[in-house]
């Protein structure tokens, strides 16, 4: 008996030694993750399988991090594990432990702090709770990409809330700027434009053009020798055109009262871009220099600028759109409110360039176009310019508003008189009508909105529901499409229901709509005062669709109509006699215009309302699901869908699933009374079966005379 125990004991422990040998070479894991947070996507895949050269990636950690940091190497190491999986042997990884008083080494005795910090990785504070108490810890927590010559530092982990994202942005960036620097013709200038006149004034500024040498110098390492160094001093050289249209002068009151014109600043010239940099920065106390350290991250981020690696999104600035930037200094009209959000969000993977329709056009090789709440009445050649762009396979992104609140002049501030909702006429409702989608002149109102929650005068509690606020539920979204699969709840504001087209119904998507306890404001809007809004009751509420995706055959609007002329700019006679232009008889030249019928790669989104891309409802982070919804539209319309599902998976909003008061009771009396109770009587059955299957066993054993109580 005892030696066929210990046979299947010595088989079992031989079977477990084998499967582990086995699972060293057949290695696989599954991921079981809704949003598939554990597993790379398919554009961190293609990021370090096409690598040509080896990249590094070296990650500093402090020992013995708190919560909720302490997992963190953890983590990093299984994701470098997964990208080494792919990436082969082209991808290298390396992790470094930095003990408490910084002293410890690599192999080859480096100090690894000093290491980390060549990197330009600092220790950052965070939060310990140690015995009950709140402390502050210096800790080491950043990443550092090496590919060639270049390198990309991610300084601090402590705020990235979706690494893979982060760290496959990080690739793509590092190996197109070498392919951009590898296919420069001319080098890139780096001038330093500062005015001998104002040494005097500081003794740091002497000193400064070689300061800025010395950078160039040490960038130039990184960059293959692309750069080229050179010190313009205003006083004594004169501006080339460019520089003087780019450049803002300082004023400088010399001995006798005179004002001069005076530069200091940065500048990087590459073919036909130009960026500048101030080296002054006004503050409460004058005017400072800025720093040397910080000047070498600036130089760098413009060189990256300058070489274009960041595709393009255009932004009309004409028509009344909302300002992309705005003066902090600046009073804002009509309490208008700016994008500073959302350029910092698309700043990471775009370029967002301004487009004046009107005076230049819509420049060759942009691929997204983003029209944000214009006020103004399009002209027909500007909405042939659209068509066209779209009918060449682009995209646009339409965000009109379809009411401009006016404010009565002069009015008593004591007694203030209420805005005037004016229906806008912008002219692109008979295209987007052409498009298939119509955007209704009403406002939607939900009862599944933003609630204000404050204290009243007397000390009370108030609960406001700003019906003009809705919340989209999950259940509302699209899951159909990947890139806003993941995302699990939005919030609108002055948002105009969309209206959908017979004929259109297939090319049409709806992104988002309102919940079933929505209704439409037409008549009477009130946007300003929550308090006097009523909902109307069950039988007049719907759904409304509130967002539309219009892809696949679209045909142009102008198919039929005439081609609206070019407009002709005024000629200004006074600048002609200057110039010294060459007259021609302009009606003895035909302008060929190209017409393009329809397209089948064209794609459009439809909201009616700008709000959600502006600062009051995205982030300045970038984490919040509307800064997530935006970020991963703009990457459909550019055909960057693996991007955008990425960048979902570091979604943290997951809202509970919306029931009735009902079922929550039936759930907490079942939890609290039933649950026990079956337990209670799953625990007396067991007993029972027990005692019954004891009983069968000394009846068996007693009636085969082999088993009796008095043995």
């Amino acid at each position: 008996m005892k030696k066929s125990l210990w046979f299947k004991f010595g088989l079992y422990v031989l079977a477990a030694v084998l499967i582990n040998l086995v699972s060293l070479t057949l290695f696989f894991r599954i991921d079981l993750t809704a949003n598939k947070v554990y597993s790379l996507s398919k554009a961190s895949k293609i990021a370090v399988s096409s690598l040509q050269e080896p990249l590094t990636i070296r990650a500093f950690f402090s020992d013995n991090l708190p919560q909720p940091y302490n997992n963190l190497p953890q983590e990093i190491l299984d994701m470098l594990e997964e990208y080494s999986l792919t990436g082969g042997k082209n991808f290298n990884y390396q992790i470094y432990t930095i003990n408490k008083d910084g002293t410890t080494t690599d192999k080859s005795g480096r100090n690894i702090k000093d290491l980390a910090e060549s990197y330009s990785i600092y220790p950052v504070q965070i939060q310990n709770i140690q015995s009950d108490e709140v402390k502050l810890q210096n800790a080491y927590m950043g990443i550092v990409l090496q590919y060639g010559n270049m390198s990309e530092t991610i300084g601090s982990l402590a705020t990235v809330k979706n690494l893979e994202y982060q760290l496959t942005t990080s690739i793509y960036k590092i190996t197109d700027k070498i392919s951009a620097l590898l296919a420069l013709k001319n080098p890139i200038k780096i001038s330093l434009y500062l005015s001998s006149s104002l040494f005097g004034m500081s003794s740091d500024l002497a000193a400064y053009p070689a300061a800025v040498k010395s950078i160039v110098t040490d960038l130039n390492k990184k960059n293959y020798n692309k750069l080229v160094f050179e010190n313009i001093d205003p006083d004594k050289s004169p501006l080339t055109e460019k520089a003087e249209k780019n450049l803002s002068p300082f004023n400088l009151k010399d001995a006798s009262g005179a004002i001069k014109k005076v530069y200091a600043a940065v500048a990087v010239e590459n073919n036909n871009t130009f960026y500048a940099l101030n080296l002054l920065n006004k503050s409460l106390f004058g005017y400072t220099l800025i720093e040397k350290s910080k000047l070498k991250d600036s130089v760098d981020s413009m060189i990256e600028s300058s070489l274009g690696i960041s595709k393009e999104i255009g932004y009309v600035v004409d028509y009344g759109t909302l300002p992309l930037y705005q003066n902090p200094y600046a009073q804002n009209p009509q309490g208008q409110v700016s994008l500073n959000n959302l350029h910092r969000i698309l700043a990471d993977t775009y370029t967002v360039k301004g487009i004046d329709i009107t005076k230049n056009g819509i420049p060759k090789g942009l691929k997204t176009l983003l029209i944000v709440g214009p006020k103004e009445k399009f002209s027909q050649w500007d909405l042939y310019q659209i068509d066209q762009f779209i009918m060449a396979g682009n995209s646009v992104a339409f965000l009109v508003d379809t009411h401009n609140a006016v404010t009565p002049p002069n009015q008593n501030p004591y007694y203030p008189q209420p805005p005037t909702y004016v229906p806008i006429k912008s002219g692109l409702d008979d295209l987007l009508k052409h498009y298939g989608v119509d955007v209704e002149s009403s406002y939607i109102m939900d009862e599944n909105c933003y609630v204000n929650k404050g204290q009243t005068a007397n000390g009370g509690y108030k609960e406001t529901p700003i019906y003009f606020a809705p919340k989209i539920q999950s259940e509302n979204i699209n899951k159909n499409l990947p890139f806003i699969r993941n995302i699990k709840g939005l919030i609108t504001l002055n948002n105009s229901p969309i209206s959908i087209e017979k004929d259109a119904a297939k090319k049409v998507q709806v992104l988002f709509s309102s919940s079933v306890k929505s209704w439409e404001m037409k008549n009477n809007i009130n946007l300003y005062n929550p308090e006097m809004i009523t909902p109307p009751g069950p039988d007049k509420e719907k759904k409304y669709p509130l967002a539309v995706l219009v892809e696949g055959s679209l045909t142009s609007y102008f198919t039929g109509k005439p081609i609206p002329k070019r407009p002709v700019a005024k000629e200004n006679p006074k600048e002609s006699q200057d110039k010294k232009e060459i007259k021609i008889k302009t009606d003895k030249i035909l302008e060929n215009k190209v017409f393009i019928p329809k397209t089948d790669h064209g794609k459009i989104f439809v909201i009616g309302t700008s709000t959600i891309v502006t600062d009051n409802l995205l982030d300045k982070n970038g984490a919040s699901p509307n800064a997530v919804f935006v970020a991963n539209l703009m990457d459909h319309l550019n055909g960057r869908d693996d991007f955008a599902v990425m960048r979902s998976k570091g979604q943290i909003y997951n809202p509970l699933v919306q029931t009735t008061p009902r079922f929550r009771s039936f759930v907490k009396s079942f939890n609290i009374i039933v649950l026990p109770v079956l337990v209670i009587i799953t625990g007396i059955l067991v007993w029972l079966f027990w005692i019954s299957r004891r009983k069968k066993i000394e009846k068996l054993f007693n009636e085969e005379g082999e088993f009796t109580n008095e043995d």
